[in-house]
């Protein structure tokens, strides 16, 4: 790798300079990825749901977000024991959070359902009737 020093004189990595440097982006990047997949051990307690504060239940089972987060890493939102699914984890672990709601029969909670779009509602003397078809 070459470069421009000082009155554009060429500058030369060492090859052992370089080597290290490729070994520390290697650990770098190896230590995120093993963090990333052990803190959620830390992170979550799996035991218990981490129930939604707007809404109690959906197609006749429990809402929740996953999880519950560890009281003292991410304490609940509303009255101690309530999220609304703005907390971290949730985002970060989403992937996670909906393999564990499957996997304990909880439903998602409205923020985090796909709902079918709705068409519009005609206004008042508008008409829905396509170009071609008559006006019908």
């Amino acid at each position: 790798m070459k470069s421009l020093g000082k009155g554009g004189q060429s500058l030369r990595l060492n090859p052992l300079v370089k080597c290290r440097m490729f070994a520390l982006s290697c650990v770098a990047v190896g230590s995120a990825g093993l963090m990333y997949l052990v803190f959620p051990f830390i992170l979550f307690d799996f035991t218990q749901p981490a129930y939604c504060y707007a809404e109690d239940q959906f197609e006749g089972r429990r809402v929740a977000f996953g999880p519950r987060p560890r009281w003292f890493l991410v304490p609940p939102t509303y009255h101690g024991l309530l999220y609304d699914g703005t907390e971290w984890p949730f985002s970060l672990y989403r992937r996670l959070c909906l393999k564990w709601l499957s996997e304990h029969d909880y439903r998602l909670p409205s923020v985090w359902r796909e709902e079918p779009v709705k068409e519009a509602a005609s206004m008042p003397g508008q008409t829905t009737a396509k170009p071609g078809d008559g006006g019908a």
